[in-house]
This record gives structure tokens, C-alpha cells and sequence, in this order.
């Protein structure tokens, strides 16, 4: 069902990410999840006025990463092919799936993508495809 959503998916581009964490955040205070038992990490990105990257949101979470490394099950969401290493330090991975959002030198890039993250979303910035996925995991 994921993989025909993914296919068949007409994705445009448009600020989604945040979205995606605050839909997250909801969806599993409906569903009663524990905190000690999910945890969300994000960094926001901050766009100057010619929507162009121009800071990453203090402090920067990945650093907080060593608390999490006993947990089993890991959505990995990526822009870049070092954030694939995220998840590194992971003793168990019981379920993993890394979403790769590729949107720049495609040609280039395309084939590494494939071999490093189990889904790539390209010239697409939507989190329309991670938002059906976790409305299929919470179902």
C-alpha cells in the first residue's frame, strides 16, 4: 500500500516539515503514546526572505541522539546523504525506514539515494508521502 501510495504520489513542493512534527506530536497524544516510549527529534530550518536556508533552529537535536539509542523502531527522515548515518549507535532496530528527500543535482545523486534510503522523494519537498505513511502506522 506504501509502495503504490509512493508511486503513484503527485507531490509539489511546499513548506511541510514542521507540519509533519506538530501532526506527529498530535497523532500520538491521540493514541495515549508515552513519552517515554516516542520520541520526536527535528531541527527547524529558517529561510531569509529569498527562501534560502540561512540557520538551523538552536539547539541542534541530533546531539541529543544518545538518549534515544536503545529504541527499536526508527523513521528516518533525510535531505542529505550524511543524514542516513543518523540512526548509527542504534543497538537493536527492530523497524527502520529512511525517507530521503533528494532536490538537488538529481543526475548526479539519484543512484546513491536508492542504495542508501528505502524511499526517495525527488524535486519534491512535500511530506505528503511521510504524512500517509505515519496516518497508516496510527490507524
Amino acid at each position: 500500500m506504501i509502495e503504490e501510495f509512493v508511486k503513484n504520489s503527485k507531490i509539489k513542493f511546499g513548506d511541510g516539515g514542521k507540519e509533519f512534527i506538530e501532526k506527529l506530536g498530535r497523532e500520538l497524544k491521540k493514541l495515549n503514546y508515552s513519552p517515554k516510549n516516542v520520541h520526536v527529534i527535528s531541527n527547524m530550518m529558517e529561510f531569509n526572505k529569498d527562501n534560502i536556508c540561512n540557520s538551523i533552529s538552536e539547539p541542534v537535536k541530533v546531539t541529543l541522539f544518545h538518549r534515544l539509542c536503545d529504541r527499536h523502531n526508527i523513521l528516518l527522515l533525510g535531505d542529505s546523504l550524511g543524514d542516513i548515518h543518523i540512526d548509527v549507535g542504534v543497538k537493536q532496530k527492530n523497524v527502520s525506514l529512511k525517507i530521503g528527500f533528494l532536490n538537488y543535482e538529481v543526475y548526479k545523486l539519484l543512484s546513491k539515494y536508492m542504495e542508501e534510503y528505502d524511499i526517495v522523494i525527488v524535486d519534491d519537498q512535500s511530506m505528503e508521502v511521510p504524512n500517509h505513511i505515519l496516518s497508516l502506522i496510527t490507524k
